[in-house]
């Protein structure tokens, strides 16, 4: 009987516990795959908004004589803050690679927006620092 016993398992259990660890560690790799390639790609996309708000920074301080002259009376009307705005977001835009671009979209929705409103908030600091 314990001969027979030892064979059933060997003959029965043995192959289904195999291909219950074998599916166990195929599952297992493919979860750790889709979690690399989840990490890969936020690591992607963290590095393109990084890289488009240095762009945005670097542009606003090649652009600070422009708006400084701009702002003679210490304020700019609406046509010139447009204007600032509209050449500092095509600068930007020349500084970045499709690539780049494309990942950073991929966390913002309304991409032109967002760069437009980290231009305004360089502005912002910068003309904060200057009075300071």
């Amino acid at each position: 009987m314990d001969g027979s016993f030892t064979e059933f398992i060997w003959n029965n259990v043995a192959p289904v516990l195999g291909s219950l660890i074998l599916a166990l560690i195929s599952w297992g790799l493919i979860e750790l795959k889709k979690w690399v390639a989840a990490k890969t790609q936020n690591e992607q996309v963290n590095s393109a908004l990084e890289l488009v708000a240095e762009a945005v920074y670097t542009v606003v301080l090649e652009l600070e004589q422009t708006f400084t002259r701009a702002m003679k009376d210490g304020k700019l009307d609406e046509s010139e803050k447009a204007e600032i705005k509209k050449m500092a977001l095509d600068r930007v835009y020349q500084r970045l690679t499709p690539i780049i671009i494309d990942q950073a979209r991929k966390a913002i929705d309304d991409f032109e927006a967002w760069i437009g409103g980290l231009i305004e908030t360089t502005i912002f600091e910068m003309k904060r620092e200057i009075k300071s």
